[in-house]
């Protein structure tokens, strides 16, 4: 048998189908991801020698991931079934620097493995791998080192990145109720606050962005004719359907020229310093595998920077430089690609910088240049890998904020709110950000209304734009939680809760309410649902036209399936003597999340609303 298979081949090691257990839980406030373990876990799984070796031969990156320590893990019980949920961790850790707590339950029968994760597809399939990886033997190498790949390069697409991973870290340190629709990749957004004082943002795009100026922006045609127009520094520019078209308008500009997508991001299919027919044809295919049409401007001349300005004021400015490796006269290109990618900064899911490319588009241009893989450059010596010098294409960045003239600093702020945006990062090539750019040549290559504040976060020294841009966010939000009640009981709960929404609404306090199978929000009535399912609770808590939220819930349905938010302000249980252990453990759960508990007899139902109403009152 080999020293990572299962024990019992009459039970073979496997997980459950996940399920998802609501916010507000038995085992705390947060949502998680739950399975049960079936089968036995073999004792090999406890031996960390035996572990280690089997990941090693699958992935050295989990296998280090697995073995440092995971102070998020709490386990109950058997070493084995722990081993799984460090696996699970581990695997996670690839993927994302958010902290990642996980809970496994060896008392309960079946073993439950818990996993708290912002997306719940992501949590799911690191539990089922995990198992897989932990029932796995030698020859399975292959396959599960394949199911890596296909889990990392999933996880990659739904789960935040590390500048939204750090911006929900800012949101968590000034104790902000928040939480992240899960909507697919890159339409997932975040929600800051509860009923009507949230706030939603979807990276650095937030309800306060006017659609129309985020539509200018993003078509650089129209955002460059519209800056031509109020006589501001920008390139010549023509639009293109196709490749001969782009040829006319690069002889009509005169060489050189950058050639890219009418409305793409992140320097997908930009090329600079085109100086021939030729070169211009290959970089219009290349922009057109990326939109419809693309633009061919003028090229400016000196260095790259991206100006960030929120709320209307100049929040840092980097300079950028494309990819690139320097010289030392011993090592070639490729090693010194892989040298620089060694570093932490370029390591996923932590690292703020991209790893350096040696892909397709990095060949091409070091054969234009003169270069192979291979060649040694001498030391010194700059070798381009890209000629966009987007981070997200491997570039790398330096904070120049303070040398920023203050004319330079102004056209930032105009040209912002000439567009109508409330953030944007402005894309500028001038020799000197320190001279005002009417006096050196240079110009406004791009606005974008999303911009990426990992271009600053990944500068040394750089202002915290995170903090900066959360600050702009919930600026006038005033309070950002809604009183919360919960009334724990069967019938006489539900004749509580909605005398207590009675009460609120004839303070003027416009109320959700749930109870037996009604949901209604500031009056109106919505979709029936099972009494106590959590979904409600979430539902009237995100409701921006309400104040507060009273919750009739079965002790035992809150038991099992969570109350459906972080938190509650009030609780109170409605019940006989019989129900007292239910209602007592129910209690406990809501006091956990904060609420102030009391229990009233059925026939007090007049009293216990009036206690809860004159409580929202005063809040």
């Amino acid at each position: 048998m080999s020293p990572i298979s299962t024990a019992s081949t009459d039970q073979p090691l496997r997980l459950s189908p996940p399920w998802a257990l609501a916010a507000g839980n038995r085992l705390g406030a947060a949502a998680l991801v739950q399975a049960a373990i079936l089968g036995v876990p073999g004792p090999h799984l406890a031996d960390q020698a035996a572990m280690g070796r089997h990941l090693s031969r699958i992935d050295p990156a989990l296998a280090a991931a697995y073995a440092a320590p995971a102070p998020t893990l709490t386990a109950r019980g058997d070493d084995g079934h722990a081993a799984i949920g460090r696996l699970a961790v581990a695997l996670l850790r690839l993927l994302t620097p958010m902290p990642v707590r996980c809970i496994v339950e060896s008392d309960r029968r079946p073993a439950l493995l818990s996993l708290e994760i912002v997306v719940f597809q992501v949590a799911a399939d690191a539990m089922m791998l995990a198992t897989a990886i932990a029932a796995g033997g030698q020859g399975d190498e292959a396959r599960l080192r394949q199911s890596i790949v296909d889990f990392r390069s999933a996880g990659e697409r739904l789960l935040p990145d590390a500048g939204e991973a750090i911006l929900l870290a800012r949101i968590d340190a000034r104790g902000l109720p928040w939480h992240r629709v899960d909507d697919g990749p890159a339409r997932s957004y975040v929600v800051i606050g509860e009923g009507r004082h949230r706030r939603r943002l979807r990276q650095t795009i937030s309800e306060q962005t006017a659609h129309m100026a985020g539509t200018l922006a993003e078509r650089k045609d129209q955002c460059t004719r519209l800056l031509a127009h109020h006589l501001l520094p920008v390139p010549r520019q023509h639009l293109v359907q196709d490749a001969e078209g782009a040829v006319q308008a690069a002889a009509a500009i005169g060489y050189p020229v950058v050639v890219k997508p009418v409305d793409s991001s992140g320097g997908k299919g930009v090329s600079v310093g085109l100086d021939t027919p030729a070169a211009v044809r290959d970089a219009c295919m290349a922009a057109l595998a990326h939109s419809r049409r693309a633009v061919v401007e003028s090229q400016l001349f000196g260095q790259d920077y991206r100006m960030l300005v929120i709320g209307g004021r100049l929040a840092a400015v980097t300079r950028r430089v494309a990819a690139q490796v320097t010289g030392d006269g011993r090592h070639s290109i490729a090693e010194l690609v892989m040298a620089a990618n060694a570093d932490p900064r370029r390591i996923p899911p932590a690292g703020l910088l991209r790893p350096l490319p040696l892909d397709a588009e990095a060949l091409q241009l070091l054969a234009a240049d003169g270069w192979t893989p291979t060649a040694v450059p001498a030391a010194g010596q700059h070798v381009r890998l890209r000629t966009a010098s987007n981070r997200a294409q491997g570039g790398t960045t330096e904070d120049v904020t303070a040398q920023v003239h203050p004319d330079n600093a102004e056209l930032a702020c105009q040209v912002t709110a000439l567009l109508g945006l409330d953030a944007a990062g402005l894309d500028v090539i001038t020799p000197d950000i320190a001279m005002p750019i009417a006096e050196t040549g240079g110009g406004i290559c791009e606005v974008n209304r999303n911009p990426a504040l990992l271009t600053h976060l990944s500068a040394p020294g750089a202002p915290d734009v995170a903090s900066a841009y959360l600050d702009h966010v919930m600026e006038g939000a005033g309070p950002v939680r809604i009183p919360i009640v919960a009334v724990v009981g069967g019938a006489a709960a539900d004749a509580v809760a909605a005398e207590t929404a009675g009460r609120l609404e004839g303070l003027g306090i416009a109320t959700g309410l749930a109870w037996g199978d009604q949901t209604i929000s500031a009056g109106l009535p919505l979709a029936a649902t099972p009494p106590g399912d959590p979904r409600r609770v979430a539902r009237l808590v995100a409701d921006p036209g309400v104040d507060a939220v009273v919750v009739a819930v079965p002790a035992a349905a809150l038991l099992a399936s969570g109350f459906g938010h972080r938190r509650c302000d009030l609780a109170v249980a409605i019940g006989a003597a019989a129900e007292a252990p239910a209602h007592r453990a129910a209690l406990r759960l809501l006091a956990g999340l904060g609420a102030e508990t009391a229990s009233f007899d059925p026939a007090d139902g007049d009293a216990a609303a009036a206690w809860l109403a004159a409580r929202v009152a005063r809040r």
